[in-house]
């Protein structure tokens, strides 16, 4: 039963990680599930971290001093993006900014707010 469970696990994963990994190079929409309805985009994988812990752990002030230090950006939901790498364990993706005010920005966001 476990070797199963551990089989579909397995399959489950890879076969998502196929799934994301076929979206590089192509064009997306971003879209926020947070209350405040923006994509949370860090410009390196440290700053965007950083920013997602801070924002689940209720440390606002950490979160401002990356905004204000331009690390993080809060980008409108519904913004289009071009994905340019992807990080599994993150779960994050590169992305560039096509349009809107952050047009030409590259950063990070997560996985989940990325519409095919």
């Amino acid at each position: 039963m476990k070797k199963i469970l551990l089989f579909l696990i397995f399959e489950f994963f890879v076969l998502s990680c196929f799934a994301y990994s076929e979206i590089i190079g192509k064009e997306v929409i971003l879209k926020s599930y947070s209350q405040r309805g923006v994509v949370y985009l860090g410009i390196d994988k440290k700053s965007f971290n950083c920013a997602i812990s801070n924002l689940m752990g209720n440390e606002r002030n950490n979160y401002l001093a990356l905004l204000l230090n331009n690390k993080v950006f809060e980008i409108p939901s519904y913004t289009k993006a071009k994905v340019l790498d992807i990080d599994f364990y993150s779960k994050a993706v590169l992305v560039k900014i096509l349009d809107g005010t952050y047009k030409d920005k590259i950063g990070w966001v997560l996985m989940q707010e990325i519409i095919k």
